[in-house]
């Protein structure tokens, strides 16, 4: 594996050499890494088909989903632990949208619906996609209508957006430089574009290495870090506004590591724990990024 030719990273393209492999399913997947701003992905990169025939087989898509209150309560806990407070981005997402007259919002990938419903709370007029059938149908529930069931490559209109959301998402993708393209093409003037994904530089990944449970193709393709997502962005017609490190650990997760005569001690673990995320978050190694954009006025991409 390591004899083989250097591949051309997405991002730069500059040269990416082999990193890791890692294997899913009895199928060996190959990662490289760029040496110029450091980005990793999966080369060869899975067919449309591939990934789609991956995703209709897994268990979760073959579940028959009654959403109850409960399953709203527990995929609301999941995704504040996974993706953050939907209140906290959505206000930043207000204080960073300058066209205040245009409320237009798309949520990409928009999972159960959480940051769907707190935007709709906000006034913006939310359009979601989502290609799984469970999350649509808690969705469904929690707005009050069904997300589209279309891929963002699919997607059409001839709306523009003040806001793009793509929350979880891009780490998924096969063409990384077609949806910052299109997403550019489908935002208004001064338009916003937001990504949350995992840190490809986190400590957690530099200790585990390819054994990092982000580290998981196919479902996870692309593997950014603060430099690599900034550069893509910014090829692509969009100014930066803002790039910020996230990392949590639940209490709970603490709680279930802690001997049960020592569990008074987790407000002090916990509090301990948050110092040091927070110095990892200043040092550009946390667990996730979240990035603010905003479309440069002379820019149109075509589609």
């Amino acid at each position: 594996m390591e004899n083989k030719k250097p591949g051309i990273c997405p991002v730069c393209l500059s040269k990416a050499y082999f990193w890791k492999e890692k294997t899913s399913k009895k199928i060996r997947y190959r990662i490289e890494k760029c040496d110029n701003c450091g980005h990793a992905f999966v080369n060869p990169r899975p067919s449309f088909d591939e990934i789609a025939a991956f995703y209709s087989n897994s268990e979760q898509n073959k579940k028959e989903y009654t959403v109850t209150e409960e399953t709203i309560i527990n995929e609301r806990k999941k995704q504040h632990e996974e993706t953050g407070d939907a209140h906290d981005l959505i206000k930043e997402i207000e204080n960073t949208n300058t066209n205040k007259e245009c409320k237009a919002f798309l949520d990409v990938g928009c999972g159960s619906g959480f940051f769907s419903k707190e935007a709709t709370e906000k006034g913006f007029d939310v359009v979601s996609l989502e290609l799984s059938s469970g999350k649509r149908a808690i969705a469904k529930k929690l707005l009050g209508k069904e997300p589209l069931a279309t891929s963002f490559e699919d997607y059409d209109s001839e709306q523009r957006f003040s806001v793009i959301l793509m929350s979880q998402i891009l780490e998924h993708v096969v063409d990384i430089n077609l949806w910052i393209r299109k997403a550019n093409w489908l935002l208004a003037r001064e338009g916003v574009l937001v990504i949350s994904l995992p840190n490809f530089n986190s400590v957690f990944r530099f200790f585990l290495q390819e054994k990092d449970p982000f580290i998981c193709p196919p479902i996870h393709l692309n593997f950014f870090n603060s430099k690599s997502i900034k550069l893509l962005l910014e090829k692509h017609g969009f100014r930066i506004k803002k790039i910020e490190n996230i990392s949590r650990i639940p209490s709970s997760v603490l709680e279930k590591r802690i001997p049960g005569l020592f569990r008074t001690t987790v407000p002090a673990w916990t509090l301990f724990a948050n110092i040091l995320l927070k110095i990892m978050n200043l040092f550009h190694m946390g667990m996730m990024i979240n990035v603010f954009a905003v479309k440069k006025e002379n820019v149109d991409n075509e589609r």
